[in-house]
């Protein structure tokens, strides 16, 4: 098969550009202009495909863009020959600074949309979307991505990350299979602009080497309607996993009707949740205990005293349980609610039989 060589290309500012049919090798980073605004680019069955000696920070990115749409195309970030051993960022850099590699990387962007638009063996992020506001990827397909440490285990790389104050963002209806990091995530570093305003529906999560979302540094995110399987998985990849994870400062945010299967590490983590809700979850492992290496407490709650009073509402919890009927394979309770001040559960359910699943650290 031959492919078409993209080496000059060139996006115009505005208008619609419509892709060519077929595999096309990309061999250097494809930078939208400048404050490219009003601009759509479709695909017909087109593949970008990085080539072995592909060099740059991802195969699209745009930088300052406005009112911009993504559609009906796949990138190949060709991972088995750029995939190399890399570590977290210092904490003071942002991960679009650091990480090469990606499939789509926005930065400083308003109203950007992707819909239809497939991600297979990408080095590193799928899509990374730095400080940008109003983006909404839909219907995205995300495949065996993600990279390593040097160590061999997950550096969180292989999904979305909405990082650095990103703000009114959806990622709905969307499928992430063999994901070696997190598959949905927000981060940003400490001193910056928390992410804000977001929702996290109706996804589907197969095989995730850490956690299916984490929800970082941010306030009034909507996590609803999501389901998974096989979180945590495969086991040597992992470094923390779990279904839903909490990190940093997150408050007014919602988790809610959310339904994983088979969860190697905790259910639901809420480390510095608070003045939320967390309702009508479910975690399902079936299971013996000693099948899941890393199987862990069903909800946490940490860094209580690093926080203001609070309050979270918990309802109708359905705490992981089995078919099997196996004793708990820990000692710790269901719920951490570590000195919590002003904290309700209401209709909450804990089993005293199954084994456990998990999300989070």
């Amino acid at each position: 098969m031959v492919l078409a060589l993209l080496v000059t290309l060139s996006f115009p500012q505005t208008g619609t550009v419509h892709l060519a049919p077929g595999p096309i090798e990309v061999s250097s980073e494809l930078r939208l202009p400048a404050g490219a605004h009003d601009l759509t680019i479709i695909g017909d069955h087109t593949v970008l495909r990085a080539s072995a000696s592909f060099q740059g920070r991802a195969v699209l990115s745009c930088q300052g863009c406005r009112h911009v749409t993504f559609r009906n195309f796949a990138i190949d970030g060709n991972r088995a020959a750029l995939e190399k051993p890399l570590p977290l960022p210092p904490s003071d850099k942002a991960f679009a600074a650091f990480y090469p590699n990606n499939g789509i990387l926005i930065e400083d962007a308003d109203r950007v949309e992707m819909d239809h638009v497939d991600f297979t063996n990408i080095a590193n992020f799928a899509i990374l979307v730095n400080h940008s506001h109003d983006v909404l990827l839909d219907h995205i397909s995300i495949e065996n991505s993600g990279s390593r440490n040097a160590k061999g285990r997950n550096n969180t790389s292989g999904g979305i990350l909405l990082e650095q104050g990103t703000d009114t963002f959806t990622v709905a209806d969307s499928i992430f299979r063999n994901v070696r990091g997190n598959a949905v995530w927000t981060h940003s570093y400490y001193g910056s602009p928390r992410n804000r305003s977001g929702k996290i529906a109706n996804n589907k999560f197969f095989d995730i080497g850490r956690d299916a979302i984490q929800v970082g540094h941010a306030t009034e995110v909507f996590v609803a309607g999501n389901t998974g399987n096989r979180i945590g998985y495969p086991v040597d990849l992992i470094d923390v996993e779990g279904s839903i994870d909490t990190a940093g400062d997150v408050d007014r945010s919602d988790y809610e009707f959310n339904r994983f299967e088979e969860i190697n590490g905790q259910c639901i983590d809420l480390d510095g949740f608070h003045d939320g809700i967390v309702r009508g979850n479910s975690c399902v492992n079936r299971g013996k205990a000693e099948d899941y290496a890393f199987g862990h407490i069903r909800l946490t709650q940490h860094r209580a005293a690093e926080l203001p009073a609070v309050f979270v509402a918990m309802r109708g919890i359905q705490p992981p349980h089995a078919i099997a009927q196996d004793p708990m394979p820990c000692s710790k309770p269901a719920f951490i609610l570590a000195a919590m001040p002003n904290v309700r559960l209401r209709r909450a359910t804990i089993g005293s039989k199954g084994t456990q699943s998990g999300a989070g650290k």
